[in-house]
């Protein structure tokens, strides 16, 4: 067998070295022993790996599982594939807010020949880092996949195969709100995906049409995507009725977003799945708040820790990509007044939504344009998620 250095093994892995010996310290890397105070890690035969022909792995395997509300560590635990049981418990870890561990979990994943595991382990890496606040490590994990898309582009396939690369780049890129750029539209892999990741996909064109500020065609394709699914997968079904909410709150149509919202928060709340309630708060427009503050005081002091952490990563990759600033230095509370009051809604309105008073929300007001040194609505706007 041949063995190469730790910091030859990290190069080759695009990872530190102090990962390595981690990973070797803890009996993770199968043949890795140790010569005096160094260790010695076997090369991967990467040939010999793609050749192999044993069975093929799920991609995302906990977000295409059916599992019971409250048992989703139990059914984890009895998943037969160590590798996928591995990629689902850092998907456990990102869905229920754990971002560093989640990000620790996949990292000896990103290099697999495996390419379920590989775009698996690099979408939970690009979310996880994003929360951790290590924006070039989210943009390294997405290169992984944009590179294979783009060096396999016109090959001869399976269209599964295609049809995953697809869906998991895309549902990257949309979710940060990024350009796609010269991609296949993900509407026409949908079909070749397993039953779970066909109702995320569902969920991602969803959010495109609601970033498109067509919020009908929104709440057409989540229902659609609800009626037509073969299961009811909790974690795309939370996902899914977040957009429904979202997108009634942007018609102004309150009373049935909080139902979505409330319909959303069943499908977390016993498993404590709540990082989706973080990534999309501020597009929630007060529903965590007006929801959750006094009912569920412990997961939403939770979520709001986990709002602070992912938008300031959130933002930085949006202004690198898109060149414009998004507000940094506002509170969770401050923000939601401020996406409310940006898109046109009264102080009366806003008042009576996040149940205070009218005073307190011109308070909020007088702090969030005396932070962003603006002096109207109009200049607000540059500012806001679009």
């Amino acid at each position: 067998m041949k063995y190469e250095t730790v910091k030859e093994a990290a190069e080759r892995l695009g990872v530190t070295a102090r990962t390595v010996q981690k990973w070797a310290a803890a009996g993770k890397i199968p043949g890795a022993m140790k010569v005096g105070r160094d260790w010695q890690i076997p090369v991967q035969k990467e040939e010999g790996a793609k050749k192999c022909t044993g069975r093929k792995h799920i991609p995302m395997p906990l977000l295409n599982s059916v599992f019971p509300l409250g048992q989703c560590t139990r059914y984890i635990e009895k998943m037969e594939d160590e590798d996928e049981r591995n990629i689902a418990w850092a998907e456990y870890y990102y869905f229920s807010g754990q971002a560093e561990k989640a990000a620790e979990a996949v990292e000896l994943y990103l290099n697999s020949p495996d390419d379920a595991l590989r775009y698996s382990a690099a979408w939970i890496y690009a979310f996880s880092n994003l929360t951790c606040d290590k924006t070039a490590l989210t943009k390294y994990a997405i290169g992984i996949i944009k590179k294979d898309l783009q060096e396999q582009a016109g090959e001869e396939g399976l269209p599964v195969q295609r049809a995953i690369r697809v869906f998991i780049y895309t549902a990257a890129t949309v979710l940060l709100h990024l350009t796609m750029g010269d991609v296949e539209l993900l509407e026409g892999y949908l079909k070749y995906l397993p039953g779970g990741l066909k109702m995320f996909g569902g969920y991602v064109l969803a959010h495109k049409a609601y970033l498109e500020k067509n919020y009908e065609r929104t709440l057409a394709i989540a229902d659609m995507t609800l009626a037509l699914s073969d299961a009811v997968y909790p974690i795309p079904t939370t996902y899914i009725y977040n957009m429904e909410a979202m997108a009634m709150m942007n018609l102004m149509r309150v009373e049935e977003a909080k139902k979505y919202f409330m319909k959303a928060w069943e499908y977390a709340r016993q498993d404590q799945l709540i990082e989706v309630f973080a990534e999309h708060h501020g597009l929630l427009q007060g529903m965590v708040e007006v929801c959750l503050k006094e009912k569920e005081p412990e997961s939403f002091q939770k979520i709001t820790d986990i709002v602070y952490k992912f938008s300031a990563g959130w933002r930085k990759v949006h202004k690198i990509a898109e060149h414009r600033e998004i507000a940094d230095n506002l509170s969770t509370t401050e923000f939601t007044v401020a996406m409310l009051y940006n898109r046109k809604w009264t102080i009366k309105e806003i008042a009576h939504h996040m149940q205070v008073s009218e005073r307190t929300v011109k308070k909020h007001l007088d702090v969030i344009y005396d932070k962003l040194n603006i002096h109207s609505r109009q200049e607000l706007e540059q500012y806001m998620l679009r």
